[in-house]
């Protein structure tokens, strides 16, 4: 069983260096037909009620229990594992979940996120900076690199990830807003209401299994040390 994992563990490595060797790539600048990405005609803007549509929300404010159920309606909670829930939560909430970077694991119901366009919204106060905030087996991964910029990987059908960095840092010990968007063409990064990453991204992400505060591909890893107080995803309403 041992041996078995570590495979897994070497191959999944491996997987994750030929990634960022591609990431070192210029970006693609045309989808799987060979098309130019037309650039957004849009103004990038964070999600709001006049430009999204709310699928799915999780609000990490109960202060007890070992699932959060999500809204609206859906049927499988988040399934916590190895969290702890703290006092006081952000801005007016009662409690916020704690994430110890080594194998808190909260479980979303799994293939949900929609292919989009989407918005992704995490209210997050990190302890330790790096780690991964969210990851969808998919094909979408948003963490924070060691220097607290928020960054984002998502898999498309031209190049096996495309990455973006936000330009904008947060601090260990503060309430952050960070927002992920993709809307057909552009994935784009929101910290704190205010834009600070965008590249070109074409289709190709499909949801699978999900989860907050780690890498769940394979044996979990990368984990997240810190606070994470609400999820939001959105679809977007994009202008032509």
């Amino acid at each position: 069983m041992n041996s078995i994992s570590k495979i897994h563990r070497n191959l999944f490595a491996a997987a994750i260096l030929a990634a960022f060797t591609l990431l070192a790539q210029p970006p693609a600048t045309a989808d799987d037909a060979g098309r130019p990405i037309p650039p957004s005609t849009s103004t990038p803007r964070p999600a709001s009620g006049s430009n999204s549509t709310l699928v799915e929300e999780y609000i990490f404010s109960a202060a007890t229990g070992e699932s959060v159920a999500g809204t609206p309606g859906y049927d499988d909670p988040a399934k916590l594992v190895g969290c702890e829930w703290t006092k006081p939560g952000y801005k007016t909430a009662a409690a916020a979940l704690r994430f110890d970077g080594k194998t808190s694991i909260a479980w979303l119901p799994a293939t949900k996120t929609p292919a989009g366009p989407i918005s992704i919204k995490i209210v997050l106060r990190p302890t330790v900076l790096g780690g991964n905030v969210l990851s969808d087996v998919g094909g979408l991964v948003i963490g924070i690199t060691p220097k607290g910029a928020p960054s984002a990987m998502r898999h498309t059908s031209t190049t096996p990830w495309q990455y973006i960095e936000s330009s904008a840092t947060i601090n260990a010990g503060e309430w952050a807003e960070v927002e992920y968007q993709w809307d057909g063409a552009t994935q784009r990064l929101f910290v704190n209401g205010q834009l600070a990453a965008e590249g070109p991204c074409d289709k190709g992400f499909a949801s699978g299994p999900r989860a907050l505060g780690c890498n769940c591909y394979g044996p979990t890893s990368d984990h997240y040390a810190g606070d994470i107080a609400s999820l939001d995803i959105h679809t977007l309403k994009v202008a032509p």
